[in-house]
């Protein structure tokens, strides 16, 4: 989750967070959200460690949470919703994200993103 943070900051968000956990009468789940204001998008990220495949519950839990938060929302931003996981994705998940308008990142195409921003000052994303 850190190390998403870092890259959401690396490529422009002026906001990156990792949520409570306890948040009250959410529906869904993110485990990361920033807000690119020059974009005027808000990402909502599930992170996922996983090893070998990924299923579509992640895609379904920020599918909801983009859902809830956005439906309060009473500004001009665009939202999105990502999956990142150390994994692969099985096909149903690929068609259910691309239902849900869900990006699926998995861990060699996040590695891609890594090297393409640079990394320097990786180093704090762990701080």
């Amino acid at each position: 989750e850190k190390l998403i943070v870092w890259y959401l900051y690396r490529i422009g968000a002026k906001e990156a967070w990792i949520p409570p956990k306890n948040e009250k009468e959410k529906q869904g789940d993110a485990d990361i959200i920033a807000i690119f204001d020059n974009l005027k998008v808000v990402i909502y990220v599930q992170a996922k460690k996983h090893i070998g495949v990924s299923s579509d519950w992640a895609v379904s839990q920020v599918s909801e949470y983009k859902y809830y938060k956005t439906s309060t929302m009473d500004n001009d931003y665009t939202a999105l919703s990502w999956v990142i996981s150390t994994a692969q994705f099985t096909n149903e998940t690929y068609k259910k994200a691309k239902e849900q308008s869900v990006r699926l990142i998995d861990g060699q195409s996040f590695i891609q993103l890594l090297l393409d921003c640079g990394l320097d000052g990786i180093d704090n994303a762990f701080q």
